[in-house]
């Protein structure tokens, strides 16, 4: 076998190594592709269920009745109308409201073709601080002070109104801390309701007497 044909084979099996390579890359990225996007649709789903039940209702029984029902019926749909693969294997819904805070919380466990994944979405608000007095020249409201303490799994933008009464002025700091100035109608209790860009609302309820 002269060099000439020896140069050639070789040239064609670091070739053929080449190509294999490449081959093997893209199929770890499809792959890789393919587990976020089932990732992204399982958090989607997650999430879209907590915004469904968090407007449906602030009763802690029938929110976790409203977050299977909306859950399962979305994988339905899903399963329909595309490829997705993922299996709902088990659900932990948390929610709470009491006098200044409220919570809505899920966890949920997808199975898929290449084992289990996780899914956590939470929104959580508190007030730290309320003050609420009045001043002689508003005869109808009173003005509200208050620091809010927001908490999520992941950063979020959020959007706040009043019931009863509107916001003046909001400040954020460091930690997702705000500070919020409202006026509110004199002896109507203080209703915040905390939107979030996934959808998920909450409730927080103060007496309008504090």
């Amino acid at each position: 076998m002269n060099f000439t044909l020896l140069a050639c084979l070789f040239s064609t099996l670091l070739l053929i190594s080449f190509m294999l390579n490449l081959y093997i890359a893209q199929v770890r990225l499809i792959k890789r592709d393919i587990e976020e996007k089932a990732l992204a649709i399982d958090y989607i789903v997650v999430v879209n269920a907590l915004s469904y039940a968090s407007k449906k209702t602030t009763n802690a029984s029938e929110f976790s009745a409203l977050f299977s029902y909306a859950i399962n019926y979305s994988i339905s749909l899903l399963k329909k109308n595309s490829d997705y693969s993922g299996e709902l294997t088990s659900t932990e819904v948390y929610y709470n409201t009491s006098p200044g805070s409220c919570s809505a919380y899920a966890k949920a466990i997808f199975t898929h073709p290449w084992g289990n994944e996780t899914i956590h979405a939470l929104l959580s608000i508190k007030v730290t601080t309320y003050e609420r007095y009045s001043l002689p020249f508003l005869r109808h409201y009173e003005v509200v002070l208050l620091k809010v303490q927001v908490k999520s799994e992941r950063p979020v933008d959020l959007s706040f109104k009043v019931k009863n009464g509107s916001i003046i002025e909001i400040k954020r700091y460091p930690d997702q801390i705000f500070l919020i100035k409202a006026l509110v109608r004199r002896r109507r209790p203080f209703i915040l309701i905390v939107n979030d860009e996934r959808g998920i609302e909450l409730k927080v309820k103060l007496d309008g007497n504090n």
